[in-house]
């Protein structure tokens, strides 16, 4: 966003700011969809819990540790490289 000479009101300057805020609105719909999500997700792991029928997802296991591997692996390669 690119910003324009300051409006004077009184003493106070208002910068204006180029463009409309709708990637903004759009943002926090998404955030708070996620989250409610989320909070929907942790009160179905608690039912399972206080039930003792709770039983981890092995998928996201092994895509946690895929992941943590392979940034791993990019942060080792690109550090033998920086040197």
């Amino acid at each position: 966003m690119a910003c324009h000479e300051p409006e004077q009101e009184g003493r106070r300057r208002h910068y204006r700011a180029e463009g409309n805020n709708s990637s903004l609105l759009k943002s926090g719909r998404k955030a708070a969809f996620f989250t409610l999500l989320s909070f929907i997700r942790y009160k179905k792991v608690e039912k399972q819990i206080d039930e003792d029928t709770y039983q981890p997802s092995l998928i996201l296991d092994i895509m946690l540790v895929l992941a943590v591997l392979v940034i791993g692996i990019f942060l080792v390669t690109y550090l033998v490289h920086s040197i």
